[in-house]
């Protein structure tokens, strides 16, 4: 499995996070290719499933005490599994992630 933090000299995470939730939202505007199916991703928390982007947006940039001006407020960071890790988490908890009966 592949996981690395985005340097913040390179992430822009000092000020609103609206560009970063822009960016990760680009897939969800594109058009379907080739007859696929084009099922959005869903902002999600530990205790919701679909949360919208722009209230993402205002809970990053509300979540300021304690940080200075210059303080990075956000990380970007990705978690890419192999299709060997996915495999076998499909297996052990399905498609849909909620387990087999």
């Amino acid at each position: 499995m592949y996981i690395n933090i985005t340097k913040s000299e390179t992430g822009d995470n000092k000020g609103s996070s609206g560009a970063l939730v822009h960016y990760l939202e680009k897939e969800n505007r594109m058009k379907p290719e080739n007859g696929m199916e084009n099922k959005p991703e869903r902002w999600f928390n530990g205790t919701t499933n679909d949360i919208k982007p722009h209230e993402v947006r205002t809970g990053i940039d509300r979540n300021v005490a304690k940080l200075g001006r210059d303080d990075s407020k956000f990380f970007l960071i990705n978690v890419s599994p192999s299709h060997k890790e996915l495999a076998h988490l499909v297996s052990k908890y399905g498609e849909t992630g909620q387990g087999k009966s």
